[in-house]
């Protein structure tokens, strides 16, 4: 309850009551209300600008494992490249000098998909990192052709010489690929 308040009248030479009038109070409501709501969305700021929410959190810990887990796969890409670098090396000065075969071309040993685009589906989802998710499955697309390639032919060509070569040399190729693996 707040205390009554007087005011002196010079007219009447006496002390009267002071009564607030409707627009005194709602001046006086008005004047808190933005003060506070000013307050407020200043201190949202602030606290938006320093600290994150918990869904921020979450998302920056699953981005963080995400580009780990990127790495991780671009490094095993890379480590089969050079694995598919070696077989390929292996079948040209190896395995085609003894069965006595041409060399395969590095255009068709290298030979694309050609004719359509086939991540488009992640390209209409229009995902954040769908850069990122293309490239890592487009190289793994063309290992996968690659060791298709090269590893078919190669041993289709060890099963088609094998009546024509000794056992002896056939087990010493195939010592030799264990050894290396």
């Amino acid at each position: 309850m707040s205390r009554i308040k007087y005011y002196y009248d010079p007219k009447t030479c006496k002390y009267e009551r002071y009564v607030k009038s409707k627009w005194d109070v709602t001046l006086g409501v008005l004047g808190f209300l933005s003060l506070s709501s000013i307050l407020a969305v200043g201190i949202l700021i602030v606290f938006h600008y320093y600290f994150d929410s918990p869904k921020e959190l979450i998302l920056k810990r699953e981005n963080k494992e995400l580009n780990l887990y990127y790495e991780l796969l671009e490094k095993e890409v890379a480590q089969l490249n050079t694995m598919m670098g070696d077989l390929q090396e292996r079948d040209d000065n190896l395995y085609r000098v003894i069965f006595e075969s041409e060399p395969i071309p590095s255009s068709v040993r290298n030979a694309g998909y050609g004719g359509s685009d086939r991540f488009i589906d992640i390209k209409e989802k229009g995902l954040n990192q769908g850069k990122m998710i293309i490239s890592v499955a487009n190289k793994v697309e063309t290992l996968k052709n690659s060791f298709s390639f090269n590893g078919n032919p190669t041993m289709n060509c060890l099963k088609r010489h094998s009546t024509r070569r000794s056992i002896g040399l056939l087990s010493l190729l195939f010592s030799q690929f264990t050894m290396k693996n």
